[in-house]
């Protein structure tokens, strides 16, 4: 079944001084360069200019000075090389401003390079802090610091999540100078949050109690989002909604495209990549005439099955296939459109703002918000044809709707009506069941901050932490308190220690760190619980990691165990978890009980996944109601265990959604 989709179309503001640079603003982008409110909320859909919005009102406002210092967070390393060769663009041929750029893959020029001008594009992700440091003989956080000090008339500074909560926590070194230069010496600064509305639950508490502590260095932060948010439940300010709204005239945001569906039983595997291997062989000789560089963009979930794909291609295409996923190092991806080979492979790493001129656009999708992100990878510049892979479970429902000729606001409805809507759930940080969270995030300050470098046991810190709430240390702000009071009048009980010491944005067990040691050099990244079974690897320590004489990079420098993986399982067994249900059923608790493989049976690999998961918080929800919640189904007694940061969300969602 397949459908026309109409173009979209956005209006263009009718006001002379938001035409500049050749370039004439939409109405949206126009409204928020004259907004003063001092938090906003932008909604507008994928590829309709939100970047251009962020840098008018930041370097050319309607109203008030320029932004000395702009910080812009993306949820993904990929978006953020993306973004920079943009941004770049946008300055250079629209802001007419001199650009000296600061990142991973230009610094063995950078003595050479201005001190002063412009603007400064600063890289500031692991890859870039990890370089400086080398390039210094320095740490991540010296290295980082000497770069700020250099004199622009504006930073721009691109960032992920990860970085911005190490800085909250104190992780690098020349902490407290590093943060005056970063936000205090030369004011106004503006925070933007892009694609916010990709955080949910775990990630989404801790990102709301670091802007609790961070607001107020900023001037301005924006919420930058594909659909509208009710932020004020996370955030308890003021905040002034733009909405990006379609036309029947004005300039082409989104082009027209056709849109086909296929089901799949569940997730695309090793049984379904030759279906996807003909999809792709099909659009190919489509358009293997067309203009565009890209002519067939594949977006599938898991980086195993990518990697099946891709060997597949190269044999029918050898030399036309672009890999884009964790086992491709940062230095080995393509940094422009010319380097794309005709086909690319890729998972989430390119489903978030990646931009893409493709002919054609291959994906599959669970529910309607991974849909409509990775539908946005086409149609950016011109028109292009789509095939999306949907669960069976959803297909019939789907088919009713796609008929005809539709516009692009009918085709979101059509999604959204058939296939599931990821939960938010905004209520989540401030309630009880996330107050363990918070008191590992004050644990982890009192075990890590730099007071003296001490080692306190269990009890040392309980009581430190105690002492500093009683006297008022940790300001908390106002929102926090009541959660604060909630969380000081319980002990911490062992799994708020395990994530004191583990403590980061993500969830424990969603982003495990591994290094695929058959890579020559080794390549590191992360993996999750879900895909431990399609792996070959044993369970190191950082100690176990630096001692073979690999430098850990700056984004892993905190984590302390590591999958070393050396290879792929081409018969991956099922795995469950074999534990007492009544124990796990009323809030989380450490994980005792024991992994369980079978089709086949795997002694060794049940072995290693339990040194990872032992003693993770866990809780049993009735089904696995929310695939992002990592975990494991219980072998007898039915039910889904979730396992690690996670366990406080689904205690969340047993005590108020079931």
């Amino acid at each position: 079944m397949s459908a026309i989709i109409k173009p979209l179309m956005l209006s263009l503001s009718d006001v002379p001084d938001d035409a500049f640079g050749g370039v004439r603003l939409r109405r949206y982008q126009a409204m928020v360069r004259k907004c003063t409110a001092p938090r906003i909320l932008v909604s507008a859909p994928t590829g309709s200019g939100k970047t251009l919005a962020y840098l008018s009102r930041a370097l050319k406002p309607s109203e008030g000075e320029p932004y000395h210092t702009l910080i812009i967070v993306y949820p993904t390393n990929a978006l953020i090389w993306d973004q920079t060769q943009a941004l770049k663009k946008l300055l250079t041929s629209v802001f007419n401003l001199k650009v000296t750029t600061v990142s991973a893959d230009n610094l063995t020029d950078l003595e050479e390079q201005p001190s002063e001008g412009d603007v400064m594009l600063l890289v500031a992700n692991g890859e870039t802090l990890a370089a400086l440091a080398q390039e210094a003989k320095s740490s991540e956080g010296s290295a980082f610091f000497r770069v700020l000090r250099r004199e622009f008339d504006t930073r721009i500074i691109l960032t992920n999540p990860d970085i911005l909560f190490y800085l909250f926590l104190y992780r690098f070194a020349r902490q407290e100078s590093l943060i005056q230069a970063l936000l205090h010496e030369k004011p106004p600064n503006m925070l933007v949050l892009d694609e916010f509305h990709l955080y949910f639950g775990y990630s989404l508490a801790n990102l709301v109690y670091m802007l609790t502590y961070i607001r107020d260095s900023f001037d301005q932060i924006i919420f930058g989002s594909a659909t509208p948010i009710p932020i004020d439940e996370l955030i308890h300010e003021k905040f002034e909604t733009i909405v990006a709204h379609p036309s029947d005239e004005g300039q082409v945001a989104v082009h027209g495209y056709t849109i086909g569906t296929q089901p799949i039983p569940g997730l695309i595997g090793q049984d379904e990549i030759d279906r996807v291997v003909q999809a792709v062989e099909k659009m190919y000789n489509k358009h293997i005439s067309n203009p565009q560089k890209v002519k067939v963009l594949v977006i599938l979930n898991s980086v195993l099955s990518c990697v099946d794909l891709q060997h597949k291609l190269d044999e029918k295409y050898p030399g036309h296939v672009t890999p884009i996923h964790g086992l491709v190092p940062l230095t080995a991806r393509p940094h422009t459109q010319e380097e794309f080979g005709d086909i690319v492979v890729g998972t989430s790493a390119i489903e978030v703002g990646v931009d893409f001129d493709t002919a054609s656009l291959i994906f599959e999708a669970t529910d309607s918000s991974t849909f409509m992100q990775r539908l946005g990878r086409g149609a950016r510049h011109s028109e292009c044809d789509v095939q999306a892979y949907i669960p069976a479970l959803y297909y019939p429902r789907l088919t009713q709707f796609l008929t005809g000729t539709m516009t692009q606001s009918q085709l979101t409805e059509a999604i959204r009506e058939a296939l599931p809507k990821p939960e938010t759930y905004l209520h989540f940080p401030y309630s009880k069941q996330a107050a363990p969270l918070l008191q590992a995030l004050y644990l982890n300050w009192v075990y890590k901050r730099p007071a003296g470098q001490r080692t306190l046991s269990i009890g040392q810190a309980e009581r430190e932490m105690c002492e500093l709430y009683q006297r008022g240390s940790f300001n908390i702000p106002t929102e926090l308190v009541p959660l604060a009071q909630h969380a000081f009048t319980t002990t911490p009980d062992a799994c708020v220690h395990k994530m004191s010491h583990e403590e980061s944005l993500r969830s424990t067990l969603n982003s495990i760190p591994a290094i695929f040691s058959s890579y020559d050099p080794p390549i590191f990244d992360y993996v999750s619980l879900p895909e431990l079974p399609k792996l070959v690897f044993r369970v190191k320590s950082a100690e176990e990691v630096t001692a073979s004489s690999l430098k850990i990079p700056c984004k892993m420098r905190f984590e302390s165990v590591f999958l070393d993986v050396s290879g792929i399982r081409r018969n991956p067994p099922r795995l469950c978890v074999s534990v007492n249900i009544n124990k796990y059923s009323d809030k989380p608790r450490p994980l005792y009980g024991a992994i369980v493989t079978h089709d086949p049976v795997d002694k060794e690999l049940e072995q290693e996944v339990w040194k990872l998961v032992k003693g993770q918080p866990a809780i049993r929800l009735e089904s696995a109601r929310d695939w992002r919640l990592t975990g494991l189904q219980i072998c007898r007694g039915g039910g889904y265990l979730v396992i690690g940061g996670d366990a406080y969300l689904a205690w969340y969602i047993n005590e108020n959604l079931a």
